[in-house]
């Protein structure tokens, strides 16, 4: 699944009073994030992401994103709780003469295909156990 947000955050938008939207998502795992700063951003415009408090973007606490015709790319296989599958976005602009425009995409995948390997634990735990009876293979 992907969820797609474009963001506008307005011209003088202090970090005192940042742009704050919540992203609906789906209860998944997080495979993957973008964060689109297109040219014009000159560094000016900050992001943040936060999943109940958590700062999942960037991952260290305080810090933002603030950069110039760049795409962020993450692989944070972050798993969201059915009750809380959403993020906050946080940004914020020191540019004093243009709004601009932020892209976040997320991309989501079922826990079963984000981490196979517990599937494939439990495939061949019945594989075994089906055997052991079967075959009356000793423990």
């Amino acid at each position: 699944m992907i969820f797609d947000y474009r963001i506008t955050i307005p011209k003088n938008k202090p970090k005192s009073n940042p742009v704050k939207r919540v992203l609906e998502l789906a209860p998944a795992v997080i495979t993957r994030i973008e964060v689109a700063f297109p040219a014009g951003c000159r560094a000016l415009v900050h992001v943040q992401l936060f999943h109940e408090g958590f700062q999942l973007v960037p991952i260290n606490p305080g810090a933002d994103l603030a950069w110039d015709n760049r795409v962020y790319v993450d692989h944070p296989y972050y798993s969201l709780d059915v009750p809380t599958a959403r993020l906050l976005f946080i940004g914020w602009s020191d540019d004093v003469k243009y709004d601009h425009k932020v892209n976040v995409t997320v991309e989501l995948q079922p826990a079963s295909i984000a981490f196979p390997t517990k599937e494939l634990r439990e495939t061949f735990r019945e594989l075994y156990d089906y055997m052991k009876k079967v075959f009356g293979i000793p423990p």
